[in-house]
């Protein structure tokens, strides 16, 4: 870009920031065509990229001060390897999804990596993954709740039955504090556990986690988050949207978009009397945020390309979801971040909400 001195600086910057998004779609379509197509025996695929890893080249001339990756990665892989040799055993699942997970974050340029926690993952939870494909639909309406609102998760569910009968699907989504790295479907429930704790401050990270493995359903085309307070309300708009949103190709989200005045206006102590951790009980939220979002309280949409954005991120910005608390404001900022963009729908019109319990 440097060859073009007679462009604008802020026409310059959009040139390269087009490059650098086709890049990344290019290359996050190609990790997940890989993945999809050694899912029919994802254990012997494992086993061969673990296996590459292990018999990579040492690295030479590092630079100062540089870690080597490659003798890093090669005893994890090592240790990966002997997990898979018992994968029958009862604590092994967990311990190899988040060894893999930890070789796939040490950096993102790494497909191998990545390629290994994807197989690995599907490997685990093979059986969830195709309940999941046979209960869901292209698209889905997905109710984030918690085991305590269980019932509000139902009532909400009931609203959209005139939906339902016109091919959307509805999953209730609950978080679990038993089993790191595990996702699992309680049928008590009839909901779908992530393995994030249960309470508001980890609600960005049972969001993350739930697009993450509907991510990893080919299949799923449309997903509409919506709280237990949420109610269906007029059903030609939803369809239109979830329709608009299947026919799109790029990563988009649709909602009631809230534009914050400046860097940080917006109220940051909503969690006040909400929070599971006490130290976060009582002070203000005092991360950089995103400036404009969909907001979580009128529900929104994303597409195929969009939910392919948190696979990306369950790998690589762990970090980032945990400490996240407003999960409104994380899923727009995320998606921009990873190439997406935000869209206006008529939420307002599409769902409405129960104003007390």
């Amino acid at each position: 870009m440097s060859a073009l001195p007679f462009l604008p600086d802020a026409c310059v910057q959009w040139l390269r920031d087009r490059v650098r998004a086709r890049r990344f779609d290019r290359e996050l379509a190609h990790r997940m065509s890989r993945l999809d197509n050694a899912r029919a025996n994802p254990a012997a695929a494992l086993d061969a990229v673990l296996l590459q890893i292990v018999q990579r080249p040492a690295m030479t001339n590092l630079r100062k001060g540089a870690p080597d990756t490659t003798s890093v990665l090669k005893d994890k892989a090592e240790q990966a390897r002997s997990l898979l040799g018992n994968i029958h055993m009862e604590d092994t699942p967990g311990a190899l999804l988040a060894l893999t997970r930890w070789m796939a974050s040490a950096d993102a340029r790494d497909a191998d990596c990545f390629h290994a926690y994807g197989l690995a993952f599907c490997l685990v939870h093979a059986p969830l993954l195709d309940a999941l494909r046979k209960r869901l639909t292209p698209q889905v309406v997905m109710h984030m709740t918690c085991e305590a609102r269980i019932a509000r998760a139902r009532q909400s569910a009931e609203s959209f039955t005139e939906l339902q009968a016109q091919g959307v699907s509805q999953i209730n989504v609950v978080g679990s504090d038993t089993e790191v790295h595990r996702f699992t479907w309680d049928d008590e429930l009839d909901a779908l556990r992530v393995p994030v704790p249960d309470t508001y401050d980890h609600l960005a990270g049972k969001v993350a986690a739930a697009y993450f493995l509907l991510g990893l359903l080919p299949h799923v085309r449309v997903v509409m988050k919506v709280d237990d307070d949420h109610r269906a309300g007029h059903v030609l708009p939803l369809k239109r949207v979830l329709n608009r949103a299947a026919r799109c190709e790029a990563p988009t989200q649709w909602g009631h978009r809230y534009h914050s005045p400046y860097p940080a206006g917006h109220n940051r102590i909503w969690h006040l009397g909400k929070c599971g951790e006490a130290h976060i009980n009582h002070v203000p939220h005092t991360y950089m945020g995103a400036i404009t979002w969909c907001t979580g309280e009128h529900g929104y949409v994303l597409n195929r390309a969009a939910l392919l954005r948190f696979v990306w991120a369950h790998v690589y910005f762990g970090e980032l979801v945990r400490t996240a608390l407003y999960e409104d404001a994380f899923v727009s900022d995320t998606l921009v971040r990873l190439g997406g963009r935000m869209r206006p729908a008529p939420m307002t019109q599409a769902l409405r909400a129960v104003d007390a319990y």
